[in-house]
């Protein structure tokens, strides 16, 4: 895990061995369960294998220091520890060679500070463009959380908790010790149906219901899409997206109407009702 998951990569070089030798020399640190209480970590000396290994070609009685030096001394530590960085602030797409080799000389130049890397990072023009739409897909919590705010409503109950965890996160309970993954990660069908879910209940209950007098058969398309989207926090959506808003409101206004032209009061509430949800949870919602 350490160097499949934090520092190296899959794929960088090491070996079965080069791990057995890692987990001999990080031997010797015991931890302490008092019940109610944070786990404690402490190193006993005499619990450490002081014998002689061999990590990543090099010999000799290490220990848990040595293990991280070697560790990070690798060709594959800076482009490894880069690429995440990135991924995680700027995005899926990769940045360019004469960047990454920028980023990895700050990086090892700094004594492995990650915090020169970051600022170099957020000072690139490839985190600002495209700054006019979003490209990043929300965290579950993330987009929740966005959700009950832009409706205007507050944490009322604890159902939202297993919501979340169908879209794939628990909060503090990650799946496994290298957390969450990120970006088009949280997009599955079981996530996918979970966000659809959470919009539903959403939109079944006060502020977002549509009631029996709020939506008025007089109403055009163009103006349940307007009325929509304040009802829904004037979420943003892609010009695209807006033209089928706009022509889902048409149809569904002209399914059914009287023999008099009109359109009924629970065609005008039905068009009302999709329009918030598809706002609360179309791809436009599911992005930052």
């Amino acid at each position: 895990e350490l160097m499949e998951l934090f520092t190296l990569g899959v794929g960088s070089g090491y070996t079965e061995r080069d791990v057995r030798e890692a987990a001999r020399a990080l031997t010797g640190f015991q931890g302490i369960w008092d019940e109610g209480q944070p786990l404690r970590v402490h190193y006993v000396p005499d619990a450490h294998d002081d014998g002689v290994k061999t990590i990543l070609g090099q010999r000799g009685r290490w220990d848990w220091r040595d293990v991280l030096r070697i560790v990070v001394a690798q060709p594959a530590h800076p482009r490894f520890l880069v690429g995440k960085l990135w991924s995680y602030l700027v995005g899926d797409e990769a940045p360019s060679r004469a960047t990454r080799r920028a980023l990895e000389r700050t990086y090892v130049r700094s004594g492995h500070h990650i915090g020169p890397v970051v600022a170099q990072i957020l000072a690139d023009p490839a985190l600002y463009r495209g700054l006019d739409r979003p490209g990043m897909v929300k965290w579950p919590v993330v987009h929740l959380a966005g959700m009950l705010r832009q409706v205007g409503r507050p944490i009322d109950t604890d159902a939202w908790g297993w919501v979340q965890e169908e879209m794939g996160q628990a909060l503090f309970d990650p799946p496994s010790v290298a957390g969450w993954d990120w970006g088009a990660a949280w997009m599955s069908t079981a996530s996918m149906r979970a966000r659809f879910l959470a919009a539903t209940y959403l939109c079944s209950e006060a502020p977002v219901a549509v009631g029996p007098h709020t939506a008025s058969v007089r109403w055009s398309a163009a103006e349940h899409v307007r009325r929509a989207r304040r009802a829904t926090g004037e979420p943003w959506t892609s010009k695209a997206t807006d033209a089928e808003l706009r022509r889902m409101a048409r149809d569904f206004l002209a399914m059914e109407r009287t023999d008099q032209g009109e359109v009924p009061p629970y065609v005008a509430r039905t068009t009302q009702s999709a329009l918030r949800h598809l706002l609360l949870s179309g791809p436009d919602a599911q992005l930052c």
